[in-house]
């Protein structure tokens, strides 16, 4: 994509991507939403990662041809994937049955994020509703975060109540696959 600014000689290109333009968008948006506080905010970001999760997933099972419940490694692929394809570098520190744990070295947000840490709960809210659709529940530990200045991030997804640290972030999913805060219920496969 080409922006072009004319002066009274010669047209310069501007060249910037999508991945730019949207993170402008989001933190200009971040912005406006401090006048209407933080309520406002928390709602208008659960409200994206919602959508966005829903859509991710459903990309991912496109590609991959994958109709049922997702593993602990397609689960892992899947949000290693779509963090890093945003800009990000998240690794995978350790994954089995009952948590995902991942770091991360660079925010797709950038360093403006610091201004925004409430942004980290969208990765809380896309990395649980789709732990919580596949598992049937998810509890999200952001444990560091680049926006509270730790340097990386560093954040645990846990798949079974009975092994979940305390803290954290618990979602769960409605049938028409919806974050619901605090909820324990069955996913759109039937499991619990």
């Amino acid at each position: 994509m080409k922006f072009y600014f004319t002066g009274h000689e010669q047209s310069i290109p501007l060249r910037r991507n999508a991945g730019i333009f949207l993170q402008t968008f989001i933190l200009e948006l971040m912005h406006a939403n401090e006048q209407l506080g933080q309520k406002h905010c928390e709602q208008l970001i659960e409200h994206i990662a919602k959508t966005a999760g829903c859509f991710f997933e459903e990309t991912y099972r496109d590609n991959t041809h994958n109709n049922g419940p997702l593993d602990i490694e397609s689960y892992t692929e899947l949000i290693l994937g779509l963090k890093n394809n945003i800009g990000g570098k998240f690794s995978l520190v350790s994954a089995n049955r009952d948590c995902v744990a991942v770091t991360n070295s660079c925010c797709p947000f950038g360093e403006q994020v610091t201004d925004f840490p409430e942004l980290c709960r969208m990765t809380s809210s896309v990395f649980g509703g789709i732990a919580a659709r596949n598992f049937g529940y998810a509890k999200v530990e952001i444990r560091q975060s680049i926006a509270r200045r730790h340097g990386r991030c560093e954040v645990c997804v846990y798949t079974r109540p009975e092994r979940c640290e305390k803290g954290g972030r618990q979602d769960g999913t409605d049938a028409a696959g919806g974050l619901r805060q605090g909820a324990k219920v069955r996913n759109q496969f039937g499991g619990l």
